[in-house]
């Protein structure tokens, strides 16, 4: 064979071997191609079935809820009831933190009626035991969370509203406790005494810090000035008697009642003091 049959030969061989390749890479192509929308013809076909699934509800965890929900609203219905059967049976306190409780277990219609009833009820909410003679007096507290007595047992009790616990038993008065007042800022108390005795009590420590004389008969009425500087007592002996709370000594004494003086006031702003007796109302206009 000559030399130029050969590279012809040659050349014939190059193009049917370049014709098979150009083949091959095209028929790749092609699945390549096919294969790339197979797939995404797959992951659409999976987001929707994911789409599918979160769309169907969840059957079980919503019977679930709708089962507790109702148990709570059984419960909560049967506490208030148990509630009301409490409170109606002499224990308001009791009665009433039930009701609080089956509101908050749910806090149905129902439930908030019984609360509301119960809440705003007339009747006694607590009974404190403690003395061992009558009552005569007794005062709140500014804040409301404790109250003072005073008894004919020569005795006074600082309470705890919510408990209804004794905080301190102040004992060893000259006689019959006959009045008390609680200061406006809620650090002191008064106390008026069957012997015309008045007592300045700190509340903190429950000492004794001052005793004022000048009634000659028990003290039936007394009251903080709004500055909580003074104080106001009427007594059985006619009198009204104005202290100074820094001093043992009284500043003014009112006349012109003609009977044991019951009751005793001051205004808001301080400057007069209401006084009634067995017959009368008197009001004082100055009251320094």
């Amino acid at each position: 064979m000559s030399f130029s049959q050969q590279a012809k030969r040659n050349r014939t061989i190059a193009l049917m071997v370049g014709g098979v390749a150009a083949v091959i890479a095209i028929g790749a192509a092609l699945i390549s191609t096919t294969a790339v929308n197979n797939a995404n013809a797959a992951s659409t076909q999976v987001a929707g079935a994911q789409t599918e699934l979160t769309s169907i509800p969840p059957t079980l965890d919503a019977i679930a809820t709708n089962v507790k929900s109702s148990q709570n609203f059984a419960d909560s219905l049967q506490l208030a009831a148990r509630a009301q059967d409490t409170y109606n049976t002499g224990d308001p306190f009791l009665g009433l933190s039930l009701a609080l409780e089956a509101s908050r277990i749910d806090a149905s219609p129902r439930t908030e009626q019984i609360l509301s009833d119960l809440a705003y009820q007339p009747g006694p909410r607590r009974r404190f035991i403690g003395h061992g003679d009558s009552v005569n007096s007794v005062a709140f507290s500014p804040d409301g969370q404790l109250a003072i007595s005073g008894s004919d047992d020569a005795t006074m009790i600082l309470w705890d509203i919510e408990t209804g616990a004794i905080v301190y038993h102040f004992e060893g008065l000259p006689g019959n406790v006959t009045s008390v007042a609680y200061s406006p800022d809620g650090k002191t108390v008064v106390s008026g005494g069957y012997f015309g005795e008045l007592i300045l009590w700190d509340v903190a420590t429950h000492d004794r810090l001052r005793m004022f004389e000048g009634h000659t008969e028990q003290i039936n009425s007394i009251a903080y000035s709004p500055d909580g500087q003074f104080v106001i007592s009427g007594s059985s002996d006619n009198t009204l008697v104005l202290w100074d709370l820094a001093s043992d000594n009284p500043i003014r004494s009112f006349e012109g009642h003609t009977n044991a003086i019951k009751s005793v006031a001051f205004s808001h702003d301080g400057q007069s003091i209401a006084s009634g007796d067995f017959d009368h109302i008197q009001d004082f206009r100055s009251a320094r």
